[in-house]
């Protein structure tokens, strides 16, 4: 991903995706679904042990979760990281260049409706027909610098949280597995 991002890329500022046309990229991680579950099995199975044995509490079990959750979402973020800075060039890159382009054809609009620009400056600027860029200059504005996204992040995170919360409801109240399990999928 890493040697991809240093290649000249052909983004758009205002693609429909919002990420410059590279949305797609964004859901990798969810190739990686079963991997990241069978991983969390056998580390759930290690928990499991010590839980067997209580010899671990709440407060240890969900900090081993949070860690793990974050060892994941790392692993599959690191990667797509990079290309945040073509990204943000590109953002900015676009915003100028747009709002020069609706400078300009706000600057006709006045001079159609009122024979001449309200802030007039000494030069003479040409009458020709200006496409309105706002809906551009919008979406650019809205262009995301960063790929990864809750909706590829979620399943991942599912599959690496659903093997420790079945671990931790052999010996721990249920309520608070799984409120353990909401919170961290709802981050």
């Amino acid at each position: 991903m890493r040697k991809i991002a240093q290649l000249e890329l052909r983004l758009v500022a205002a693609h429909p995706d919002g990420k410059g046309g590279l949305g797609f990229l964004s859901q990798y991680p969810n190739a990686y679904m079963f991997f990241v579950f069978g991983m969390s099995a056998a580390i759930a199975a290690a928990v499991m042990k010590h839980l067997l044995q209580e010899t671990l509490s709440m407060t240890t079990f969900s900090m081993i979760m949070s860690g793990w959750l974050a060892i994941v979402i790392a692993f599959f973020a690191y990667p797509l990281s990079a290309f945040s800075k073509p990204l943000a060039r590109l953002k900015e890159t676009g915003l100028l260049m747009f709002g020069v382009q609706a400078t300009r054809f706000q600057r006709a609009a006045e001079r159609k409706v009122l024979g001449r620009n309200v802030a007039a400056d000494a030069t003479e600027e040409p009458d020709d027909d200006v496409a309105d860029p706002g809906k551009l200059f919008d979406a650019t504005k809205k262009l995301s610098t960063m790929l990864i996204s809750r909706d590829a992040v979620v399943p991942v995170a599912a599959a690496a949280l659903i093997p420790f919360a079945v671990a931790g409801a052999t010996r721990l109240p249920y309520k608070e597995v799984f409120s353990v399990l909401k919170k961290l999928l709802l981050l």
